[in-house]
């Protein structure tokens, strides 16, 4: 043979692998080749100049985790975001994101509604008269719609003590009159699970039917506006339909909307600072950082029908955002970006406590600062010609100092001709694929790999010892050798081979565990969903995430911590060695025991989560008690002769000229047993 069936089956593997990668770059493309054929582009040139017309800005804040229990400072912040921020930058809204609550127990495991961290929001909400100095658009997050029977539950809290949840319980649209007579569409899309389960299987949006049909008649009905902005809690790529629409679609079909705001992701804890993205249909995808930890806001304007936003840690001043020329990275077909080549003035907004004492410009590497004029406002503005800019990328360094002494500034690249910066791989990984899609595809591929791999090495011994030399694995790299005479043991003894091959098939059709999903409300859990025992279902996401994790971190490690349990039995006079006991319990201490912690502390979340029963169920505890106890044969009941066997087909010298000359002298001891 050519190639051998190890050889073969990589490969087939590899192939797999590559043709996933390369449907997954296209997806997160965000190349303008790559937009879709309904993006119209604006070809529209408008007249910008020193004028403080056609322009108005929002604050957006999200994620704010009002807690009972723990950081009072969060509560306190965000009053001071209602009263001072806001009074200095004179929003016409306030965007507040979802996750207004916490909604967690004391020990962050454990999740419900507590109507006094409401309060406190609600309190923050009235003690600083927000709503007579601003619009405040509220909308739910996955926190806020903890252990919620349905909307009509006495402890759905957000009817209640927010601004808009008495008027709108779900999605919905408010529209804006600016003093220009234009229109400025806000609409807030609610993903949140109905009825809503208590954490952790409550992190998945899903527009249902019914809210589904509702956001489509939003996004058809705003014709009469002339900008629209789309905001929820959850990212599009968190959001599952019911239906062959994605919700990038349905929001697509809104011919003015340019943006979406969104929170919910945390800045992955701030592993990714700037989670910005442009969809394949044009829009532009903004995640903000959290109120929680990060006490961000975000600023945003739009200027001449131009898009511009600038995300704050919370008390720092001044504030600059530039509107226009506009940021390279954020250019979107649907704005009127040709207008920037035609302006006559740099215009920037400048927001500071103090009266600012100098608002000054340098383009690229000029070394003398020009000052900029107040024209009204928090606008400034400096005459420019932008021929002189109309080939790449260039950078406009913008300084603000204000009278008490703070001084800020920010170096804004931008471009004429088009160009634009490419956002991060992680970012448009996260915003732009779907993440349920994903993870379910990667739990199959897992499940696939334990599978075809352990059915494969049974096979193989089967056929070899029946004489069958073409199927002997053996390659002629010592390292996979070594590894397939490993997990070939575990392959041929029945009880390692059926817990470790067939459990991840049960995991993807069986259930895995039940509990109080809901107060006094018991469900099932599986991959492909939450079935309820009074009929009601919700389908699977973040249980795809779960079992992927399962498979990566517990199960496919302890396969290969079994096999090699086994393998070293094969060697009992190193085993015996003084220095092999030795490492041995560095490798005990350092790989085994943390996986049974790992494993041990998914069923004490679980039990803290949805009640102890659920901490008893096959995909939570069972794994753990069945790993310890094969842990336990592997090492010390299994008979030595049993082990021989299931590895006899690496025990015969004859496949020695298909292999590495030192992979047979590893095995020289075991040879010489044998014989």
């Amino acid at each position: 043979m050519i190639l051998s069936n190890t050889s073969l089956l990589l490969l087939s593997f590899l192939i797999l692998v590559s043709v996933m990668v390369q449907n997954l770059s296209h997806v997160i493309s965000c190349k303008d080749c790559n937009l879709s054929k309904s993006v119209t582009f604006n070809e529209n040139i408008v007249n910008i100049t020193d004028s403080f017309t056609n322009l108005f800005w929002f604050l957006q804040i999200s994620d704010i985790h009002i807690s009972i229990f723990h950081d009072p400072g969060r509560i306190q912040e965000f009053q001071r975001f209602c009263n001072e921020t806001v009074d200095i930058i004179k929003p016409s809204v306030v965007i507040a994101s979802g996750d207004l609550t916490d909604a967690k127990d004391k020990n962050e495991l454990g999740s419900q509604q507590y109507e006094e961290e409401w309060k406190h929001y609600w309190n923050a909400l009235q003690s600083t008269h927000i709503t007579n100095r601003t619009i405040w658009l509220d909308t739910r997050g996955n926190h806020d719609n903890f252990n919620l029977q349905s909307l009509d539950s006495p402890v759905n809290y957000f009817r209640h003590y927010s601004v808009q949840g008495a008027r709108h319980p779900r999605s919905y649209v408010h529209h804006l009159k600016l003093p220009n007579g234009e229109i400025a569409a806000f609409v807030a899309l609610d993903a949140c699970l109905d009825p809503g389960p208590r954490r952790p299987f409550n992190f998945i949006g899903v527009l249902d039917s019914p809210e589904l049909e509702h956001v489509e008649r939003i996004a058809r009905g705003n014709v009469n506006a002339t900008y629209s902005v789309w905001f929820g809690h959850y990212p599009t790529s968190t959001i599952m339909t019911q239906g062959s629409q994605h919700v990038r679609d349905i929001i697509g079909q809104d011919k003015k909307a340019m943006v979406y705001l969104c929170g919910h992701l945390h800045q992955l804890g701030g592993a990714i600072t700037r989670m910005y993205t442009r969809q394949q249909n044009g829009l532009l995808e903004l995640e903000l950082a959290d109120w929680k930890l990060s006490r961000m806001f975000r600023l945003a304007a739009y200027d001449h029908g131009l898009f511009s936003f600038v995300d704050i840690t919370h008390g720092h001043w001044p504030i600059i955002l530039v509107t226009n020329p506009k940021h390279a990275q954020f250019l979107s077909p649907k704005e009127p970006v040709k207008s920037m080549l035609h302006s006559s003035h740099i215009r920037i907004l400048v927001f500071s406590p103090s009266h600012l004492s100098e608002v000054s410009i340098k383009l690229d590497s000029e070394t003398q600062w020009k000052t900029c004029r107040h024209v009204a406002g928090p606008l400034y503005v400096h005459s420019w010609d932008p021929s002189l800019y109309n080939e790449d990328i260039h950078t406009l360094h913008v300084r603000a100092v204000d009278q008490s002494g703070r001084e800020s500034s920010v170096s804004h690249p931008f471009s004429l001709d088009g160009t634009r910066i490419p956002f991060p791989f992680l970012s448009r990984l996260l915003l732009m694929t779907n993440v349920t899609v994903f993870f379910q595809l990667c739990f199959g591929l897992l499940i696939l790999a334990c599978v075809v791999l352990l059915c494969y090495l049974r096979s193989t011994s089967y056929y070899v010892s029946n004489g069958s030399q073409t199927w002997h694995p053996i390659t002629r790299i010592n390292f996979i050798n070594i590894w397939l005479r490993k997990l070939t043991l575990v392959a041929n003894i029945d009880s390692f081979f059926y817990f470790l091959a067939l459990f991840p098939v049960y995991l993807a059709i069986g259930p895995w565990t039940l509990g109080y999903v809901i107060d006094n409300d018991i469900a099932v859990f599986f991959s492909w969903g939450t079935v309820f025992l009074d009929g009601r279902f919700l389908p699977g996401a973040l249980t795809y995430t779960y079992g992927f994790f399962y498979l990566m971190l517990y199960h496919g490690p302890m396969i290969l911590v079994l096999s090699h349990e086994l393998d070293r039995r094969l060697h009992p006079k190193i085993v015996r060695s003084k220095k092999a006991t030795g490492l041995r319990w560095v490798y005990i201490s350092l790989f085994v025991l943390p996986l049974f912690i790992l494993q041990a502390s998914t069923v004490h979340s679980m039990a803290l989560s949805y009640g102890v029963i659920s901490g008893l169920g096959p995909f939570v505890l069972w794994p753990l008690l069945v790993c310890v106890w094969l842990f336990f044969v592997a090492s010390k009941t299994i008979p030595e002769n049993r082990i021989r066997r299931a590895g006899a087909m690496w025990l015969n010298p004859k496949f020695k000229r298909r292999a590495s000359a030192s992979y047979f002298e590893d095995q020289k001891l075991d040879l010489t047993r044998e014989a």
